[in-house]
């Protein structure tokens, strides 16, 4: 029995997590199904987080350790996946946690068929609501146009960037050479996944929500930081899904063609919100605004709260706007944190 290998290989890149990774690691190993071993890559936390994942390992043989000096979460999950040696893979981030049945649902599902990638739902956890984001069609597609157009769908969906509400096949992964680039902090979960992608035959998908993502604004991770060249990388993107769906599109094109313009535009419009973070000059971020009001198409922000404002094309009342939105941003968290702590007080 102790020669049986797992048969799904669990990766957490942990980093200053001490106050949500027990709640992400009893979510592992509590699984219903339990022939799984988790890899956990302590990414060189600077709080108690690598103590709790050696307190762990001490208590369950499933669990594995990897402490390393501080390199990003790409880093962190190349080094699980070097070390993985199930038959899938499966990455959870360690303020995030998953359903108990997800990993005995998802393996009856494939139980007796040859599949490549498995894709589930996933529920956004805001500090006083949630979102649930649900897979277009549930099934196995194996014909090329029938897995394009579940993809594109996904994709709309926003379901296709991040790698933990799926299933990847180890031996695909190690055979291509498949790992995170390291040298992005920016939109590296999908560059990896369309890597992926282009190795898949097989899909398998389940419109179940098996995965939880906390949003907060602690959240400690390489793409919390400032990007000069999100412009660029979002363009790279586009072009390589492009490439990608580019024979099977379809009905979906419009649709579609609109998605990828606005996301590259979203791109320019939180740049312009980063300009306040980084206190850049009044002239400066006025350059900024009526170079996105020349080139951009504001139209595509249509249904947005900034619509209306980008649509006045007046540079000194967006500037005035946006510098709002973002002191909005930055404070909001706070003043509700210490709301609920007065709360809490009255009970």
């Amino acid at each position: 029995m102790e020669n049986i290998l797992p048969k799904i290989s669990v990766i957490v890149p942990v980093y200053n997590a001490e106050k949500y990774l027990n709640k992400c690691i009893d979510s592992i190993l509590n699984q219903t199904f339990t022939n799984f071993e988790l890899l956990l890559i302590d990414d060189g936390s600077k709080d108690n987080s690598g103590v709790i994942c050696d307190e762990y390992a001490k208590k369950d043989k499933r669990v594995r350790v990897f402490h390393l000096e501080n390199g990003g979460v790409s880093t962190a999950r190349n080094s699980g996946i070097e070390n993985a040696i199930g038959e899938w893979i499966n990455f959870v981030d360690s303020d995030d946690w998953l359903e108990q049945e997800v990993f005995n649902d998802v393996l009856k599902k494939i139980r007796n068929i040859k599949v490549d990638l498995v894709i589930w739902g996933y529920r956004l956890v805001y500090p006083n609501y949630s979102h649930d984001i649900i897979i277009p069609y549930e099934g196995y597609f194996i014909n090329n146009t029938d897995t394009a157009e579940l993809l594109i769908l996904c994709d709309l969906k926003k379901l296709l960037e991040s790698p933990c509400n799926k299933l990847y096949s180890n031996e695909i992964i190690k055979n291509k050479h498949l790992r995170f680039d390291f040298k992005l902090s920016l939109m590296e979960d999908s560059k990896f996944n369309w890597s992926y992608f282009n190795s898949v035959e097989s899909i398998c998908s389940i419109q179940k929500i098996y995965y939880n993502y906390r949003i907060n604004h602690n959240r400690e991770s390489l793409s919390s930081k400032h990007i000069d060249n999100l412009i660029e990388i979002r363009t790279e993107n586009v072009i390589k899904r492009l490439n990608y769906f580019i024979n099977y599109v379809g009905k979906y094109k419009n649709q579609y063609l609109t998605f990828l313009e606005k996301d590259i535009e979203m791109a320019h419009l939180e740049l312009l919100l980063e300009l306040y973070t980084r206190k850049v000059s009044a002239k400066k971020r006025r350059e900024n605004i009526k170079y996105l009001l020349k080139r951009g198409n504001i139209d595509l922000y249509k249904g947005g709260s900034i619509f209306k404002v980008l649509s006045t094309k007046n540079i000194l009342f967006i500037d005035i706007v946006l510098k709002l939105r973002y002191l909005i941003n930055k404070f909001i968290p706070i003043l509700f944190a210490l709301f609920q702590k007065l709360r809490l007080k009255q009970i």
